[in-house]
């Protein structure tokens, strides 16, 4: 919202300098507008365009964006640029081809994907991640990468082996309490056995 407010001001400063400038102008039949470049079909020209303009591949722009004014020709409205790189035609959003990316089983192609996946020892990603989009291969819904570092296939997060409890357990503690257990009754159960035989 800021932003949009920051860029308007900067449109309303530049209009009116100009509507200063050529009512201060002397008037002349000689004088001509200034030339602007003929833009490309679909597009128009934009004394303050955005500098990152949206693409087939971000149709609704990157999520960081530097706050710059740049003369120049600015898709229509409801067009987007077809080079991922912000060059091209304007071309209409329902026209952009998806990219035809090939993902490993148990994932998918997302335009826009964390920059931090969520792996087999951090399930629900890391604390701390950086606020950025990335493309590439997302795992699907309940699969997690099974490698540390955010590499290797996707698994299902109920078949990882369970990082967090790597523990040694310690000898004799499912033993002990058993032992205990199993032996008190036991023993105590054989002497009332016996003593019942010998009273009768």
């Amino acid at each position: 919202m800021l932003r949009q407010l920051l860029l308007l001001c900067l449109v309303a400063i530049v209009i009116d300098q100009a509507l200063i400038v050529s009512a201060n102008a002397p008037k002349s039949k000689n004088l001509k507008r200034p030339h602007h470049p003929h833009c490309p079909p679909h597009s128009h020209w934009a004394p303050c365009g955005r500098s990152c303009p949206r693409t087939c591949a971000r149709p609704h722009g990157p999520l960081k964006c530097p706050l710059s004014c740049k003369p120049g020709c600015k898709c229509d409205r409801g067009y987007v640029r077809k080079g991922s790189d912000g060059n091209g035609p304007c071309v209409r959003r329902r026209h952009c081809k998806r990219p035809h990316h090939r993902c490993p089983k148990h994932s998918h192609w997302a335009p826009c994907g964390r920059s931090c996946p969520r792996t087999c020892a951090r399930p629900h990603g890391p604390l701390k991640c950086p606020l950025s989009c990335k493309p590439g291969c997302k795992c699907d819904r309940g699969y997690v990468r099974k490698g540390s570092n955010g590499g290797g296939p996707c698994v299902r997060r109920n078949r990882c082996k369970n990082h967090h409890k790597k523990h040694p357990k310690k000898k004799g503690h499912k033993k002990g309490p058993k032992k205990h257990h199993k032996k008190g009754p036991k023993k105590n159960h054989k002497k009332d056995h016996k003593k019942s035989h010998k009273k009768d």
